[in-house]
């Protein structure tokens, strides 16, 4: 087999193309598992790759057949070409929160309706189906668009390697969520009162396990579901280290801890994850905590769980004068590739405005909160001069951004 009959595919390191006589492609793949090298092999024939794109995607297949102890090359293979098959290759490739929120949400409500169809078979109806479902069927907007968020790039990767010819969800019209509240139209007492008598509250606990759990979402600003999944292996004396696995940016995270929450973990059971109550439980409990409290709220509202830690965003951008550097305390997801290429502030700046939140939500007064111009903040601001003399930020984001 000559090397030189066949044309290296761009994009991919391992296909190669080649044109037969009758000026049809096939598309040849090397890859190397379990010490051994596959040298070429005609992924047309044996699993009927009809691109490079196909092609890629079917080694996860012949590496399933050769860890159950087959030859995926003896024969030619009949390829299994389910929604379940696409997704598991689909979800592969992503990281974090976002992949376990993903893959929960598929199982529960998608998989055991369609999960095993074939992907050409899956119509319109079939969508319908799930939507319709009795675990969908009475949850909110945002939720019934999740399915299509997880089944659009699927179907889309379907129908470029030709195992689809219609995206069944392009009839299918999916109402827009409904415009959240500005926070601050829901509070009657002012942003600094509500997180001193929530943080009061807390204090008064006598469940430390949820006492904990909720500091952690006043007080550091962190979502339930980083909460909830830090391990004991997380945290180091005043700090968390929270892996990618675990975050919602997908970015490993450092954020120092009050002496509250540390005192608090100290007690608690030496347990790995750290918290055993439920999610479900979580909010409930922090809900009735709210809405029982002399919390002043506009009509029919209150402060939900997540919207916690929006209260350290509204106060301390307010503080600093800098929204970027705030942003960056909680790892906020709006904007984050272009923060994390032209900005960069230190873990002591962060602390800094950790700091002085928590003295405010202690009721303590707050001296100015000054952010000193180290040699990194002030390249920072060089680079941001930069972009915008050339014109790749306006005025306004070079306002916001330094």
């Amino acid at each position: 087999m000559r090397k030189d009959e066949y044309t290296k595919v761009k994009g991919f390191d391992n296909i190669y193309e080649k044109v037969g006589k009758n000026k049809r492609k096939s598309f040849y793949v090397r890859f190397k598992y379990r010490g051994v090298d596959y040298y070429l092999k005609n992924f047309t024939y044996h699993f009927g790759s009809r691109n490079a794109s196909a092609a890629n995607d079917a080694i996860i297949t012949a590496k399933g057949i050769i860890a159950n102890g087959g030859n995926p090359f003896e024969k030619k293979q009949v390829i299994k070409t389910t929604l379940n098959d696409y997704f598991y290759i689909y979800i592969k490739n992503i990281q974090g929160e976002d992949k376990y929120i993903k893959t929960k949400y598929y199982e529960k409500h998608i998989k055991p309706i369609i999960g095993n169809k074939k992907l050409d078979t899956i119509e319109e109806e079939h969508i319908h189906k799930v939507l319709n479902s009795p675990t969908l069927k009475n949850l909110s907007r945002r939720s019934k668009n999740t399915t299509r968020m997880i089944l659009s790039p699927i179907f889309k990767k379907a129908i470029k390697n030709k195992l689809m010819t219609i995206n069944p969800l392009e009839e299918i019209k999916f109402v827009k969520s409904t415009k959240k509240k500005p926070l601050e139209s829901k509070l009657v007492d002012d942003e600094k009162t509500v997180v001193q008598k929530i943080y009061n509250l807390i204090m008064a606990m006598e469940d430390l396990e949820l006492k904990t759990i909720f500091l952690f979402a006043l007080m550091v600003g962190r979502r339930r579901s980083e909460i909830l999944r830090l391990t004991r292996e997380d945290i180091r004396d005043d700090k968390v280290f929270a892996s990618y696995e675990i975050t919602k940016t997908q970015i490993d995270e450092k954020y120092p801890l009050p002496s509250e929450i540390i005192k608090l973990l100290n007690i608690l059971p030496n347990d790995n994850p750290i918290f055993k109550y439920h999610k479900d439980h979580v909010t409930k409990q922090y809900t009735k905590m709210i809405k029982e409290s002399d919390i002043q709220f506009s009509k029919n509202e209150h402060i939900t769980f997540h919207e916690t830690r929006h209260l350290f965003t509204s106060i301390m951008t307010i503080e600093t004068r800098n929204f970027n550097l705030v942003d960056k305390c909680i790892s906020h997801t709006k904007n984050e590739d272009r923060q994390s290429t032209y900005l960069s502030f230190s873990y002591e700046n962060r602390k800094k405005v950790f700091e002085d939140y928590w003295e405010i939500c202690r009721g303590n007064k707050v001296s100015d909160t000054k952010i000193t111009l180290t040699t990194e903040h002030i390249d920072n601001l060089k680079k941001l001069t930069d972009m915008y003399n050339d014109g790749l930020i306006t005025k306004e984001e070079f306002l916001s951004m330094k």
